[in-house]
C-alpha cells in the first residue's frame, strides 16, 4: 500500500490530517501537491499547542 492509499483510508474514517505551510514552503511543496482531504496550517508548531490546549494528546512515534 503507498502513502495516498492510506491517507484515504484515514479521510475515510473522519481522520483529520493537516500539512505545516512554513515546511511546505521550506521543501517547495505546493498545496496542489497535497491530496484534497489535506488541510493546510500556517505552523504545525502552533497548530500542536492549539490541540494540545483543546485537549488532545501528542504522541510522537
Amino acid at each position: 500500500m503507498n502513502s495516498k492509499q492510506n491517507l484515504s483510508e484515514l479521510f475515510e474514517i473522519g481522520i483529520d490530517v493537516r500539512a505545516c505551510k512554513n515546511s511546505m514552503n521550506q521543501r517547495e511543496i505546493q498545496e496542489d501537491d497535497l491530496q484534497n482531504h489535506v488541510k493546510v496550517v500556517p505552523s504545525g508548531v502552533v497548530e500542536l499547542a492549539i490541540k494540545q490546549r483543546d485537549g488532545f494528546g501528542y504522541i510522537k512515534p
